[in-house]
């Protein structure tokens, strides 16, 4: 049978990755979480969780939000690209209208 964090533990672990990252993969932070999970009433009759188990969980969860990071650079990059080119393609625009109203212009005079 394969071990499963309850919903409450997974949850707690969910709001402490978002408050800090770098401290929940620490081993000390492992060691305690895991103990205070293991004698929590809810986890009564169930298997105690090991410090291994916590940090992994936390290891897993910062892959999945690294993917996330790079999309969302990524798509920060085109957007801005897309602006750029949009920009360029205005003023382009702008500057042939302006053009063809010079020479429009121009021709009523000749």
């Amino acid at each position: 049978m394969d071990f499963e964090f309850t919903l409450f533990e997974m949850l707690e672990m969910e709001n402490l990755f978002k408050e800090s990252r770098e401290e929940a993969l620490a081993p000390q932070f492992c060691e305690k979480l895991a103990s205070s999970f293991s004698y929590a009433p809810s986890r009564a009759g169930k298997e105690a969780i090991t410090p291994r188990q916590v940090q992994s969980w936390f290891q897993d969860r910062l892959k999945k939000s690294q993917p996330q990071v790079a999309s969302s650079n990524m798509a920060l990059k085109l957007l801005t690209n897309l602006s750029d080119a949009s920009t360029f393609g205005a003023t382009e625009s702008s500057q042939k209208l302006k053009g063809s109203a010079f020479n429009s212009h121009c021709w009523n005079y000749n």
